[in-house]
């Protein structure tokens, strides 16, 4: 093992940096992580209260900024009010921790994060790319993998859920996301034992339930669909009419007549059941409302109840409007879309 004078002079100074030096900037961090793992909207607005106190007696703290980054970033999906607020402010503070530290790889990949729920999928990736050059591991960068689900590259997002899971197995979201990774890609065994060891181990479990009732449904498992418990009143009362398809569908479509916004998760399950009640392009319109609200909800797309939606023509021009097309082409194809001649291209 080397000693700190054999290393290069970054990776030296990366090694003895004192994060902070105010005990009480420091103590109000630590708090703010282990809160963030609670996974109520309350715990997480409370941590960012503390992880900006601590920025307040220490602007230097460069941890503190791209933890800020982060939370801000998440919180969008507890907030979805003030969701572009938070957008605005988790780039900000990444951006913010690469001014104090431009080789703190960290900062790159909360930038990526903060960039990815802003449709921003090419510098995304570049900002993630970075943080792996400069050595952080996948099983730091669990939000890596919702870019990956949102450009449709599960068996990647896989991969990095999979690593990241066993390094922090207190997360519930990479928990859940792994959940939607093992299933997209075909393993529904894995899926189910995901399901059923995160609802012992997390409360609450945002969501949870939520994404193994679509993926039931996805693939017809319809009976087994319906034993999933449901607090959602939108969600329960599809399953109730999944025997009623015609009038399901009618209920479907004056939900999204009258959703407004401001709730971009009720837009996306609008998007799912149109789909499996049958109209691919209802499904479209309410995608794209609830991604032009929220960038992340890109990754449910290619669930199976999209696949006539993810035919249309109509489809592949918001593939391009939207950048996925241009990722695509410099990152590589997901499984779902293959390029064709003279720049077409087509998603199955």
């Amino acid at each position: 093992r080397r000693s700190t004078s054999e290393l290069p002079a970054r990776e030296r100074e990366r090694v003895q940096r004192v994060p902070t030096a105010n005990a009480k900037a420091r103590d109000l961090y630590l708090r703010a992580i282990a809160r963030q793992w609670r996974d109520t909207p309350e715990e997480m607005l409370r941590a960012i209260r503390e992880v900006e106190a601590a920025l307040a007696l220490d602007p230097a703290f460069i941890e503190a900024w791209v933890a800020d980054a982060n939370m801000r970033t998440v919180v969008q999906f507890y907030d979805p009010q003030n969701a572009a607020e938070h957008r605005a402010r988790g780039e900000s503070a990444a951006r913010r921790a690469l001014e104090l530290g431009p080789e703190f790889g960290n900062a790159h990949a909360a930038l990526g994060f903060a960039l990815s729920l802003m449709k921003d999928w090419t510098g995304a990736e570049a900002a993630y790319r970075r943080a792996r050059s400069l050595n952080v591991p996948l099983a730091d960068m669990a939000a890596y993998a919702v870019l990956q689900l949102a450009v449709g590259n599960y068996p990647f997002a896989r991969q990095i859920l999979e690593e990241s899971r066993a390094a922090a197995p207190q997360n519930p979201t990479a928990h859940r996301f792994l959940m939607l990774a093992n299933a997209a890609a075909g393993d529904w065994a894995t899926p189910t034992e995901l399901y059923e060891s995160g609802m012992s181990a997390f409360e609450p479990w945002r969501d949870g339930p939520n994404q193994r009732m679509h993926w039931l449904v996805g693939r017809r498992q319809l009976a087994e669909a319906r034993l999933v418990p449901m607090d959602d009143p939108f969600n329960a009362s599809m399953l109730a009419s999944l025997d009623a398809p015609d009038a399901a569908l009618a209920q479907v479509r004056h939900a999204y007549g009258v959703a407004g916004t401001g709730n971009p998760n009720l837009l996306r399950d609008i998007s799912l059941w149109a789909g499996h009640f049958g109209d691919p392009v209802l499904a479209l319109d309410a995608l794209r409302a609830a991604v032009d609200e929220q960038g992340g909800q890109m990754v449910y797309a290619w669930l199976p109840q999209l696949a006539a939606m993810r035919r249309l023509p109509e489809f592949r021009v918001y593939a391009r409007d939207l950048g996925l097309v241009a990722y695509w082409q410099k990152f590589g194809w997901p499984p779902a879309c293959r390029p064709l001649a003279e720049e077409r291209f087509e998603c199955h």
